[in-house]
């Protein structure tokens, strides 16, 4: 590698822009003036949420993904065409982007949307898959994914892929960037990146989509391009801000952000790395534009109805009170206990104040996120071995779970994983500091967690402890009752 350029070659997961547009160019539309029909935006609100993950806690760190995720805020905050306010822009940067924020985050603007919306969903960070040899399945990691234990929080394709088509299916249109790099030294691999380029390519159809490298190929960041980005990202951003107009017409379509990213990222690169473009209506999708609105498209400045948590505090008197003792909760870590100034008991009497169900599901967020993300630290605590969770620790966790279960009012999708992680965590504890007389129950646990997630490389940890209580005859160093 050249020393001067001081470029980290990184094998990248492709990059994804879905469009579930049709738009047409009139030839007769005057120039720099954009109407509302004519735009791959839709009429209704647009919402977005931007993640960036440089600095991981158990995988290797990236240089420049928040750079690039933080660059790209910035773009949407300026942008005349997509128009958004700031607070229906949600950045989520390095230890903001836990397993419990993303999926939280993710649910509660979902559920927010209602047909003719707009949802962009822009990830720069680690991609890979858990094994290269059975499943294959793609996954965006988490900043606290554990390195080769990504069913645990690793934020599944799969599962982006059944939320996504559920929102087209509502008529809202949405617009997903991955730009997911990796240092190959994860799970997968060499062909870690191949695999879950693959996956998000091929799992969605009859959307256009923008891979940041052909597959198996190398992605570079570097210093000379922004001070400090990524080559992609880079030039996306700088072909959507209105240097990709190459008819100088004040609109850019797909087409012309191809040519633009595509031979720019080419050239700088070596032909190292060349961007893919995929869908329908290239020459006529108009995706970005340096012109105004006309008043027709001014609806779409309805954002602004949606208000920053704390402001709508103000209109709730009676709540305040609670929302601030929530909040106090989680930063003292009282999630479930004392039984009357836990987290979850004022998020329960805000819950019974409030009528404001945007509120409410604000807030909702902000606890199940805290639950996820601390239940979280035991099950990698656990797989990192360095020290035992201890008897209180797993029985605490378990209780954790159990509150997620109770306070899901977003309807989080993914709780068959999370009993399977209850799962593990009561076997773990069990397997841990219990004696002999509990294995078959134990094995049976497993077994049962086992057929609803085999895919569950923790599974195999758990098993491999059982068997070696049963041939060594090891007996805890304390002892607790079955959960």
């Amino acid at each position: 590698m050249n020393n001067n350029l001081k470029s980290k070659i990184l094998n990248c997961l492709a990059a994804v822009f879905f469009l579930f547009v049709h738009t047409e160019i009139n030839s007769q539309q005057p120039k720099g003036v954009i109407t509302t029909n004519e735009t791959a935006a839709g009429t209704g609100k647009t919402r977005a949420l931007v993640i960036g993950i440089s600095r991981y806690q158990f995988i290797d760190t990236l240089n420049f993904a928040d750079a690039d995720a933080s660059f790209f805020a910035a773009y949407l905050k300026t942008s005349k065409f997509w128009n958004i306010d700031p607070a229906d822009i949600t950045v989520l940067l390095n230890d903001q982007a836990k397993y419990g924020d993303l999926t939280v985050q993710l649910q509660q603007i979902a559920m927010q949307c209602q047909p003719g919306d707009n949802l962009i969903f822009y990830f720069s960070g680690h991609g890979d898959v858990e094994t290269n040899t059975l499943f294959n399945r793609g996954f965006l990691l988490a900043q606290d994914t554990y390195s080769s234990n990504y069913m645990a929080n690793g934020l599944r394709v799969d599962d982006l892929k059944d939320l996504f088509v559920t929102l087209q299916t509502n008529n809202v249109k949405v617009i997903v960037i991955t730009d997911a790099c990796r240092s190959g030294k994860l799970s997968g691999g060499i062909k870690g990146a191949e695999f879950t380029a693959a996956a998000i390519k091929n799992i969605w159809k009859n959307e256009i989509k923008i891979l940041s490298s052909q597959p198996g190929q190398l992605s570079y960041e570097d210093q000379k391009w922004g001070n400090g980005r990524g080559v992609f990202s880079y030039f996306l951003i700088k072909g959507l801000s209105g240097e990709a107009d190459a008819n100088k017409d004040s609109t850019i379509t797909l087409a012309e952000l191809e040519m633009y990213v595509g031979s720019n990222v080419a050239s700088e690169t070596g032909y190292k790395q060349q961007p893919i473009f995929e869908g329908p209506n290239k020459f006529s999708s108009v995706i970005s534009a340096t012109g105004l609105r006309t008043s027709s498209g001014s609806k779409k400045a309805g954002n602004a109805s949606r208000i920053p948590p704390r402001d709508l505090l103000k209109t709730f008197d009676s709540c305040i009170y609670y929302y601030d003792q929530m909040e106090k909760a989680i930063r003292d870590n009282k999630l479930v206990s004392p039984e009357h100034a836990s987290a979850g008991y004022y998020y329960q009497r805000l819950k019974s104040c409030s009528n404001d169900i945007g509120f409410v599901q604000r807030a909702n967020s902000r606890i199940l996120a805290a639950l996820m993300n601390k239940s979280q630290e035991t099950v990698n605590q656990s797989f990192i071995g360095k020290s035992l969770v201890n008897q209180e620790g797993f029985r605490h966790t378990y209780q954790l779970i159990d509150e997620i279960f109770k306070l899901n009012d977003l309807k989080l999708p993914q709780m068959d994983h999370w009993k399977n992680l209850q799962r593990y965590i009561y076997v773990m504890g069990e397997a841990t500091w219990n004696d002999k007389r509990n294995i078959p129950l134990l094995e049976r646990i497993i077994d049962t967690a086992s057929k609803a997630e085999p895919e569950a490389a923790y599974l195999l940890t758990a098993r491999a402890l059982v068997e070696m209580r049963k041939e060594n005859g090891m007996r805890p160093p304390n002892y607790w009752s079955p959960l």
